[in-house]
């Protein structure tokens, strides 16, 4: 299910979505009124999401996206690309509780470092693909991650 750029998404609307308790996955990128107690709202309603694209809602801090990993464990992808609020932090509770995540786009998330993203390969070994565009990894750190997780495929 695509919302992606609406501006009138509010947590009534999030409640309502609880009856698609079996959506695999939701677009809310571009939707920057997105508020850490809309995504509790919607967390709670869609225990089966496996996808979900939060990019561009720059109000998304690591306090939502930690109870996002704690209450989305069956979670495979997540994009959250240009979410500028978000740090190391949400990164570490990504790989401590979202073991079947294999896609993550950190895209231009600025606040992200490449020690947070090697704890992050070394903890789920299900990852395929990181969109690290943007994220402050330095060209020699890119290159011992292409050489110590060769089967991750590293974008940006």
């Amino acid at each position: 299910l695509s919302l992606a750029g609406n501006t009138h998404l509010n947590a009534v609307f999030f409640a309502e979505l609880h009856r698609f308790r079996e959506l695999l996955a939701l677009n809310l990128s571009e939707c920057p009124q997105l508020q850490i107690a809309d995504l509790r709202i919607l967390v709670q309603g869609l225990p089966q999401l496996q996808e979900l694209n939060v990019s561009g809602c720059m109000c998304l801090t690591d306090a939502a996206m930690l109870e996002l990993a704690h209450d989305l464990p069956w979670l495979r992808s997540l994009s959250m690309e240009r979410c500028s609020e978000i740090t190391d932090r949400t990164v570490q509770e990504l790989g401590s509780r979202l073991s079947q995540l294999s896609r993550v786009s950190f895209k231009n998330c600025f606040r992200i470092t490449e020690k947070a993203v090697i704890r992050l390969l070394h903890t789920l070994p299900n990852l395929e693909e990181v969109d690290l565009e943007g994220v402050s990894v330095t060209l020699a750190g890119r290159q011992r991650l292409e050489r110590h997780f060769p089967h991750v495929r590293l974008l940006g």
